[in-house]
């Protein structure tokens, strides 16, 4: 037996730091048990297992652990716990298993804008997740997003993409003024943001601010020239302005760019569109 797993039985107290604690398992690779090891594998988690039962302050290593569930367990009130299994559960597309991981986040910390953030998140990705989003999920959204902004940047944090995500669940329930303030402060911060002029040409077109609307899709094909849905929806407003022949020059070139279902596009637009 080599002189390293003798370290490996060193005994563990409360005195260690959890780097001191962590080292000792990184170096002897628990996850990956070598021929000279004195422990195998379910003993040597068994026995991982039982120190951070016994020292609740070493808890985070659970946590590379993905063992999230036990240390919840062990502490209700380990908020951490709470925010990578929250994190966890919205990357998997669990959308209500992250909100009431959130939801405990928040209530252990009610200042804590990031997880505001990320359950605007949870509650903002499950609305588009279906064709028919709930309302309701939009204005959850949209409170999580303001709580987060009205608390501050963190760390770390994208201010844009709250504004970014507020505004789109604006658009989503007809909020069309408020989404153009948002995305608006979203090209204050990041002026190249083509998705921003994209879906501030949609809301200004919806508000009857057709010059506006031209002027952001007109932006969005000098950053991306073949964007096809810009040139769709660039299309529409020219059509809506009574400009036919620039409506139809944009259809045309949405369609040779790939635009899905133009086979069935409307015939009485092909027919206007004939020599245009």
């Amino acid at each position: 037996m080599h002189g390293s797993n003798n370290n490996f039985q060193k005994p563990v107290n409360d005195s260690m730091t959890l780097k001191q604690l962590c080292d000792m398992f990184t170096k002897h690779q628990f996850f990956k048990v070598k021929a000279d090891s004195s422990l195998s594998y379910q003993e040597g988690k068994a026995e991982f297992k039982k120190i951070i039962e016994r020292i609740p302050m070493f808890m985070e290593v659970y946590m590379e652990l993905n063992e999230w569930d036990k240390a919840i367990e062990i502490n209700p009130d380990y908020i951490d716990a709470y925010r990578y299994r929250g994190d966890r559960y919205l990357v998997k597309g669990q959308y209500d298993k992250a909100i009431s991981d959130y939801n405990n986040v928040i209530r252990l910390n009610p200042e804590d804008a990031e997880y505001y953030s990320s359950r605007g998140s949870a509650y903002y990705i499950k609305g588009l997740s279906y064709f028919f989003g709930k309302k309701s999920n939009y204005h959850n959204a949209i409170i999580d997003f303001s709580k987060a902004i009205e608390l501050g940047p963190n760390m770390g944090d994208d201010e844009d993409y709250k504004y970014h995500s507020r505004g789109v669940s604006y658009t989503q329930i007809g909020r069309f003024e408020e989404a153009i303030a948002d995305l608006s402060k979203v090209i204050e911060l990041k002026s190249r943001d083509a998705a921003a002029y994209y879906l501030r040409g949609f809301a200004y077109a919806e508000t009857g601010e057709y010059e506006k609307a031209i002027a952001d899709y007109n932006k969005v094909l000098e950053m991306y020239p073949g964007s096809k849905d810009a040139y769709k929806y660039r299309g529409d407003v020219y059509n809506k302005t009574g400009n036919l022949e620039q409506a139809c020059s944009d259809w045309k070139k949405a369609c040779s760019r790939g635009l899905g279902n133009c086979k069935g596009w409307s015939i009485i637009n092909r027919i206007r569109c004939l020599g245009k």
